[in-house]
Parts: C-alpha cells; structure tokens; sequence
C-alpha cells in the first residue's frame, strides 16, 4: 500500500503515514471516534447501574434496621 500524498510505501492498514503524517483512512478514523463514544457510554450505564445496586442495597439495609426497631 503506497500513501497517496507522498507515495511512501506503508503498512497494510496504517492510520497514518509515517513519513508525511497523512491519515490514510478516514472511515477507520470516524470508526474509532464511534468506539471511543461506545466506551464512554458503557462506563455511564455501568456507573448508573452501580448506583442503582449501591441504592437498592442501601434500602434493604434501612428496611432491615426498620423491622428490627419495630
């Protein structure tokens, strides 16, 4: 695979040329921008899903002290 801008021989699925830094395949490039997104997304629904354990585990406890007391 040969870079189109300075046309460097490059290795077969190279981001970007190593001689002249031009990216050579966008799609990967926006492809990777949308797994950084996902990432970002999955840790959010884990942090969220935590709490929501964190709570529950919370209200039994409550709930244990409650029917303890009464």
């Amino acid at each position: 695979m040969h870079c189109p801008n300075c046309g460097q021989q490059v290795s077969q699925g190279s981001l970007y040329c190593r001689y002249c830094g031009k990216a050579l395949q966008e799609e990967v490039v926006v492809r990777q921008g949308g797994n950084i997104v996902s990432t970002v997304f999955g840790v959010l629904i884990s942090v969220i899903e935590f709490s929501f354990y964190v709570l529950m585990l919370t209200l039994r406890i409550m709930m244990s002290v409650l029917r303890s007391i009464f």
